[in-house]
């Protein structure tokens, strides 16, 4: 069976296509089902806490959850013999942990992704000039160590039903010229995650 369960529609600005679209292209290219996981991010659900460093382009808006699964259903009813299912891909930040359950049970949700997106507690949204920041204060094997911290936790914390691109601080490295530390000064917390 052929899959795809991080898909993101034109609600953010990582995508460019309609749900429409991307149900079209699944079909065009045999899958059997997709599941839609819009991004969720803490400063625009007024549920989830207090404002971080975050722009709403890259968020799922307020305004826009119901009209967002009000596409999915009618996707459903364009696309019988396609498998459509609707999600979130939820950052995890520390200590919002209740808030974001809280919010993702009050939807009739099919699949969840967890992801890290922010490295501190407040703001310090995952881009290319943060990370560049944050490695010259420290060293790339602190920032390693601290983004595995966080992923681990995210995997502890027992929301989500898988993790989202673990390995994201090595584009931003690359993007950046950074070379990854060599695989054994890796944090402990990344030898946990492999027994999970």
């Amino acid at each position: 069976m052929l899959s795809n369960y991080h898909a993101h529609s034109n609600y953010t600005s990582d995508a460019q296509c309609t749900i429409e679209q991307h149900c079209k292209a699944a079909v065009e290219q045999g899958l059997d089902e997709i599941c839609f996981t819009q991004h969720l991010y803490y400063p625009v659900i007024p549920e989830l806490g207090e404002n971080y460093d975050c722009p709403d382009s890259v968020t799922i808006l307020p305004n826009d959850v119901s009209r967002y699964f009000e596409d999915v259903e009618n996707a459903r009813l364009a696309f019988p013999g396609l498998k459509i299912k609707i999600g979130f891909e939820a950052d995890y930040i520390e200590g919002r942990e209740e808030r974001l359950q809280k919010f993702l049970e009050s939807k009739q949700l099919d699949f969840v992704l967890g992801s890290v997106h922010f490295i501190q507690t407040r703001g310090d949204l995952y881009t290319i000039e943060n990370v560049r920041r944050m490695v010259s204060e420290t060293s790339s094997v602190d920032f390693v160590r601290r983004y595995f911290e966080k992923v681990l936790k995210s995997v502890e914390c027992g929301i989500f039903d898988s993790i989202s691109h673990a390995s994201l601080f090595s584009y931003s490295f690359d993007k950046l010229g950074i070379s990854s530390p060599p695989f054994e000064s890796y944090p402990i917390s990344l030898m946990k995650l492999e027994k999970k």
